[in-house]
């Protein structure tokens, strides 16, 4: 994660995102935007010393629900890709959601 993401700005990034993931229709933006924030929102777990999964399993769930196994099965490996090439997958769906400079909170 970058070094600038401290865990107030995580959190006003991940409401941001989930305000965009609400207002979109756009199934490829929703994937990215349920990857983007499923991955940060395991940062946050690792960044409170909580095990994986103690709070993402309960989202991923709720997504599954919402929007089908299929999406979410994406969604994942989206995170999974992000989690070991975040900067430069941050610079990407980032654009895609219509967010400027990810993790710092500005949006266009």
């Amino acid at each position: 994660m970058s070094e600038r993401m401290d865990a107030g700005n995580l959190d006003e990034t991940l409401a941001r995102l989930d305000q965009l993931i609400e207002n979109t229709q756009d199934v490829e933006r929703i994937r990215s935007g349920l990857g983007m924030r499923l991955a940060l929102s395991m940062a946050r777990e690792l960044q409170a010393g909580k095990p994986l999964g103690s709070e993402t399993s309960a989202l991923v769930a709720g997504w599954t629900e919402r929007f089908g196994k299929d999406t979410v099965e994406i969604a994942v490996g989206v995170a999974r890709q992000f989690l070991t090439r975040n900067e430069e997958l941050l610079k990407d769906f980032g654009t895609r959601l219509g967010i400027k400079n990810p993790g710092d909170g500005n949006a266009s």
